[in-house]
């Protein structure tokens, strides 16, 4: 489970405006998607209800692993409130990165004392703050998963190309409205962790890989099964299976497999495109181009090379 720290949170700001970096003024939760500079703070009052909060999360959830997210936050809110500035003051805190520092530090140490892993997304090395035993989710291209477990932590490969499932199965208007450009079934089975990463010591720390499928644009759950699958199957090869080169072998397993999915009435995408019902068509589902997924993961991995302070770049 996943409760995303300091940003992506306005929805709870919106309910306790208390614990945000402007409390005097009244938020709403956020009708649209996308990077927010509505943070929680970092005072000792919300840092006591996010104990409150994972101590619950704790209670229904036996995972060994606690997702803090961690991602997507720009530290202006932090920088820019007086109430902060004198808390980072009284603390001899130099700066709202070394503030964020901290925060990540007070997670981490909460988790360790239950027993937990904290996991994060991963601008978080930026920052630092974790505990040894933390764990990092790479999803800014490889670069930074490369470098988290160079330093010696435990790494989930989740790079947005190939495993972001919201960006469209292929080229062209007849796929459904996507997030962005297509990640093919073929791109996701040729995916392999290992093909960039400099040495097998430091790739011992790869604890796997992992898929998302975001749904700012996935309008109900049979578009939501039509961009799952089958690209998850390919998925589950990379992670189950040594460096594979043959996608007409899979492709013929994947055949049978398919079956399956018909048996449990899956809207999955078939091999030779969408279905009639499934295409995008001139409504709210039409296709839409966006963005360049690969152009992007390029850019990500920049980014990350470069240490930029993440996010820092982003517009509201």
């Amino acid at each position: 489970p996943e409760i995303d720290l300091p940003g992506h949170s306005r929805a709870l700001i919106a309910a306790y405006p208390e614990y945000g970096c402007t409390p005097e003024q009244e938020l709403e939760v956020s009708p649209i998607f996308g990077v927010s500079r509505d943070l929680v703070n970092p005072l000792p009052r919300t840092l006591a209800a996010l104990e409150t909060i994972f101590d619950e999360l704790l209670a229904i959830f036996p995972s060994p692993w606690i997702h803090v997210g961690g991602d997507e936050a720009p530290l202006d809110p932090w920088r820019n409130s007086a109430e902060i500035r004198a808390y980072m003051e009284s603390q001899c805190v130099a700066s709202a990165e070394a503030m964020r520092t901290r925060f990540t530090a007070h997670l981490a140490a909460f988790l360790e004392a239950r027993g937990r892993r904290l996991v994060g997304w991963d601008e978080i090395i930026h920052y630092g703050g974790m505990t040894p035993e933390s764990v990092i989710m790479s999803w800014r291209g490889e670069t930074s998963g490369i470098r988290a477990a160079a330093e010696g932590y435990d790494v989930i490969m989740a790079p947005v190309f190939p495993t972001y499932f919201d960006y469209a199965q292929d080229e062209g208007s007849d796929e459904p409205l996507a997030i962005g450009q297509a990640t093919t079934l073929e791109d996701v089975y040729a995916y392999e962790p290992a093909a960039r990463w400099p040495d097998k010591e430091s790739f011992a720390r790869v604890l796997g890989v992992q898929c998302q499928i975001w749904r700012e644009v996935i309008l109900d759950e049979q578009h939501l099964e039509y961009m799952a699958f089958p690209r998850v199957c390919a998925m589950a090869e990379v992670a189950w299976c040594a460096q594979r080169d043959d996608f007409a072998a899979f492709s013929e397993r994947l055949t049978q497999h398919l079956a399956r999915l018909d048996a449990y009435g899956v809207n999955y995408r078939p091999l030779a495109g969408p279905r009639p019902w499934q295409k995008g068509g001139t409504g709210r589902k039409a296709y839409q181009f966006r963005f360049n997924l690969k152009q992007a993961l390029v850019a990500f991995d920049q980014m990350a090379e470069s240490g930029e302070p993440p996010a820092e770049h982003l517009n509201d």
